[in-house]
């Protein structure tokens, strides 16, 4: 069986991959429970004078927080490249781009090897 990774990265690779979703559910799910219920952690941070917005605690209240968060970083983005600072683009195994992905994976040796010159036949000597 080829594996594509040694198992030592495939570990950190799926520790990161779990940690970053985790935190992104966290955070949808603290904008919910603030938004639909008013409290953090079943602790009340607004006065008498808030009105919990109801749907932000039922289901579909999740694809509204996640298209806000994604609209957000849409204008972030965008602010970003208008100051000429725009932010990383995804690159690598993210993107495709295995000649720069920096990777030791048979896909990524491959993309080098065929981008790097060929300085063994017809190069200068």
């Amino acid at each position: 069986m080829l594996q594509k990774n040694p198992p030592v990265e495939s570990i950190f690779d799926g520790m990161g991959m779990g940690l970053g979703f985790t935190m992104g559910l966290t955070i949808i799910g603290l904008i919910r429970e603030i938004l639909g219920a008013g409290t953090f952690f079943n602790i009340k941070i607004f006065g008498d004078w808030f009105t919990p917005i109801t749907i932000f605690i039922m289901a579909p209240g999740a694809f509204l927080v996640l298209g806000f968060l994604v609209a957000g970083m849409n204008i972030i983005r965008k602010k970003m490249e208008a100051k000429g600072t725009p932010l990383a683009e995804p690159a690598g195994c993210l993107s495709g781009d295995c000649a720069h992905c920096g990777a030791s994976c048979p896909s990524a040796k491959a993309a080098q090897a065929a981008v790097a010159p060929n300085t063994t036949e017809g190069g200068d000597k």
